[in-house]
């Protein structure tokens, strides 16, 4: 049963006066959370996250409480360039919430529908990296890298992907080029440091093994 309370306050939060049918709140949604702020790759930033999971849930809930009022009782018509913007925005709250194997199904229905959106490549490869499919991640970084040489979100993730597979030299090579692409993102900026000492522990680490081994085996 419609709850007007509830429908109020997510209304409030996607910054809608008054009464609003479906479409009119889909499109206040999408204009939100398509904004240039979130047309990047702002999954190191919390503040962001926060913002978008907000706007994101309470479309949801304003959706479903005006689904069962009499008015809004026949389903809703989307334009296919909404229905791609608003599989790509589940896959993406889903990914936010951790929920990889939901992220990943949404994500490949908007890649369907369009295969030329840089951002959904990404996600998807940040995916695949977070559930150690590191040969597949790299694939999706690299396309994405083609649409873009200058994405410095491609290299960082790709960097990150060899640096998970150990890859060090191909890992320290994408971080290069994140560093020639990144003077004015901190957070970027930030991450990339701290994966050069990751990389330079590591290889110590490798170090100090090789040294053992070779004592052991005289």
């Amino acid at each position: 049963m419609n709850n007007p309370k509830f429908l109020s306050k997510s209304l409030k939060t996607l910054k809608i006066k008054g009464d609003a049918g479906s479409s009119e709140i889909t499109k206040a949604y999408l204009d939100l959370t398509h904004s240039a702020k979130f047309r990047k790759v702002f999954i190191l930033n919390e503040i962001l996250k926060e913002e978008f999971i907000k706007y994101h849930e309470a479309y949801v809930l304003a959706i479903r409480e005006l689904s069962s009022t009499a008015a809004e009782a026949t389903p809703q018509y989307y334009p296919p360039g909404q229905i791609v913007d608003l599989l790509f925005n589940q896959g993406l709250y889903h990914l936010l919430k951790e929920n990889f194997l939901k992220a990943g199904d949404k994500l490949e229905e908007a890649a369907r529908m369009n295969n030329k959106d840089i951002l959904t490549k990404i996600y998807q490869g940040y995916i695949l990296m977070k559930r150690k499919n590191f040969y597949a991640a790299e694939n999706y970084f690299l396309k994405a890298i083609d649409m873009d040489r200058e994405n410095e979100y491609s290299w960082f993730f790709l960097g990150k992907t060899y640096l998970k597979a150990e890859k060090l030299d191909k890992a320290s090579a994408a971080f290069r080029k994140v560093e020639t692409l990144s003077f004015y993102n901190n957070e970027i900026i930030a991450e990339t440091r701290d994966a050069f000492k990751e990389i330079e522990r590591i290889r110590m680490k490798n170090s100090k093994r090789s040294i053992i081994s070779r004592v052991f085996k005289k």
